[in-house]
């Protein structure tokens, strides 16, 4: 629960890399109960299409001061 999505998305299926990043647009928020600063954070995506959420995702950890974003993927489309 290190990050929440705070309201319902359309599915990312079938939508386009410019669709999916509207579509994300203030849907996922950082749980401010945790201290992340300097640390190191794994991300794992079952499948990797476009990178839209996996980008989304690491820049907000970022921004909360992760030292660093590792991603790790199952499969890329």
């Amino acid at each position: 629960d290190l990050l929440i999505k705070s309201r319902w998305t359309k599915s990312q299926t079938y939508l386009s890399k410019k669709a999916r990043e509207t579509n994300l647009l203030n849907s996922l928020i950082f749980n401010k109960k945790y201290q992340i600063t300097g640390k190191k954070i794994l991300l794992i995506d079952d499948v990797l299409t476009t990178g839209v959420t996996i980008n989304k995702c690491s820049r907000i950890l970022k921004e909360e001061g992760a030292k660093n974003v590792y991603v790790m993927t199952i499969a890329m489309t």
